[in-house]
């Protein structure tokens, strides 16, 4: 039973990783830098980093901050969740 959970987690992770990059792509086609978006949504430049990174979840209300930042729909973040990452 654990080890089906521990997959889950480690799923979980791969997605929000996907996420993480697919903000941090959009936020440097668009010139901003991690410090400019963070005071735009409201969060601090390390946060904005571990969201980037994987590291932390992001919430709905921010998804929806940055798609108004970045000038994208917020299912853009979410293209390809399912396949590999492309860098």
């Amino acid at each position: 039973m654990w080890d089906m959970f521990q997959g889950v987690s480690i799923m979980i992770s791969e997605k929000t990783a996907k996420v993480g990059f697919r903000i941090k792509d959009i936020r440097i086609t668009k010139h901003l830098s991690q410090v400019e978006l963070a005071k735009k949504i409201g969060i601090s430049q390390a946060h904005m980093s571990n969201i980037e990174c994987g590291r932390s979840h992001c919430t709905l209300e921010n998804l929806i901050k940055l798609s108004e930042n970045l000038e994208c729909p917020v299912r853009d973040f979410f293209v390809d969740i399912d396949g590999p990452i492309e860098k």
